[in-house]
């Protein structure tokens, strides 16, 4: 995907007479340009509502711009439909979704405060200082 991008820009860029640097290694989260964008992976018409709903409560998030996340639906007769919020390959949440359409707003908002709590707590278990690592927490 990120090879596919570069050579769109490459090929716009030149449409247009500029010249456009080709990146080299990891940029970071913006390497692939999809920063502050809420993916939708979802099966369901629960699913759905429980992703609109999310992305709505997530952009009032003033740090939302800085992470993209991945809203995923498993099916389950077992155990009910889950649903996954990625950052990444790393789940930050989950949670059955209601039956009804009523329980998914309430659900939707505990699901952005716990997002951006184990999004904090990823990011400072992935720093390197030893005065506030995983262990001082």
């Amino acid at each position: 995907m990120k090879s596919l991008l570069a050579i769109l820009l490459m090929v716009i860029a030149n449409a247009f007479g500029q010249e456009v640097p080709v990146p080299h290694g990891d940029l970071g989260p913006a390497a692939d340009g999809m920063v502050g964008v809420v993916v939708n992976q979802t099966i369901t018409p629960n699913g759905y509502e429980f992703y609109r709903s999310f992305s709505i409560l997530w952009s009032e998030n003033p740090d939302s711009r800085n992470y993209s996340l991945s809203i995923k639906e498993r099916l389950s007769k077992r155990y009910g439909n889950r649903v996954d919020v990625y950052l990444g390959q790393k789940l930050v949440y989950t949670a059955a979704l209601p039956i009804r359409y009523e329980g998914i707003q309430s659900l939707c908002e505990k699901a952005v405060e716990d997002t951006q709590s184990n999004i904090v707590t990823l990011s400072m278990q992935s720093t390197n200082d030893a005065d506030i690592s995983g262990d001082e927490m």
